[in-house]
């Protein structure tokens, strides 16, 4: 049953790289948020928004993407307890596996936060193998995501493999990855394009001394998935624990890892 659903998630697969299907970039419609004054989380929501500079986003927006990017923004500073780093002036970050990229600016923000500030300026690049997946809008997720990423300087999609990133990065995200067979393949992915060991070796790979990867798992089995990875690769990340944020709440548990690469 595995290898013909993989077969038919390959067929689908190729089709859409093949015909690589855009409109154009994506332009949010905008959506009030005033019920987030009554939002149980309201006072971390302020919190966030008065250290990361959220108003061009809360403009441009609707709720949900906004609440994404509040809840990426908590969860960032959840995987970075304890860290004492900085990205440096130039704060190079890389996610992988961005699907539509609709948390480009909440990413943008924390790097901006954490870097030496200087002259020199962020670059974020977010990677996505399957790209021309289509909505129900009719743009593909590469429509959405140069959207997403359009009104960030510095910031860019790329519609292919993660693997092909050259890097160098100061900090590479990955937000629940696809580590396992069954979730991969329910997102319509052929088996041939499931490389986790890969993954996450090019990802520690391609950090800079010093840098920092941040990974993010749905349930516990794609957690130990995680860390069984980081093992056969032998790193001990810095941080690997449950993640619960009053911004959002979700069904299954989440965590959060952070891999510190040494410094030279």
């Amino acid at each position: 049953m595995i290898s013909i659903r993989s077969a038919r998630n390959a067929f689908f697969f190729r089709l859409r790289q093949k015909v690589r299907w855009q409109r154009g970039p994506f332009v949010e419609r905008n959506e009030p948020k005033d019920s987030l004054r009554d939002h149980p989380a309201s006072d971390r929501i302020r919190d966030l928004e008065g250290r990361y500079d959220l108003a061009p986003l809360k403009a441009r927006s609707r709720l949900r993407t906004y609440l994404e990017n509040l809840y990426l923004l908590d969860l960032l500073e959840a995987a970075h307890r304890g860290w004492t780093g900085n990205y440096g002036e130039a704060a190079i970050g890389i996610d992988a596996g961005c699907k539509n990229f609709f948390y480009a600016f909440g990413l943008f923000r924390f790097l901006e936060r954490f870097r030496i500030h200087g002259t020199r300026k962020i670059t974020l690049t977010g990677y996505e193998i399957d790209a021309y997946r289509v909505y129900t809008d009719l743009r593909s997720r590469a429509d959405h995501a140069r959207g997403y990423a359009s009104f960030l300087p510095g910031t860019r999609f790329v519609a292919g493999d993660f693997l092909d990133a050259p890097g160098p990065a100061d900090l590479v995200t990955a937000l629940f990855p696809f580590v396992t067979k069954t979730p991969h393949l329910a997102w319509g992915l052929p088996l041939d394009r499931l490389h986790p060991l890969a993954f996450f070796a090019h990802a520690l790979k391609i950090l800079t001394p010093g840098g920092v990867l941040v990974t993010a798992a749905q349930g516990e089995k794609e957690f130990d998935a995680h860390l069984a990875i980081l093992r056969r690769l032998k790193v001990e990340p810095a941080l690997a624990e449950r993640f619960e944020s009053r911004v959002l709440a979700f069904k299954n548990d989440r965590y959060v890892v952070r891999v510190e690469k040494a410094q030279r």
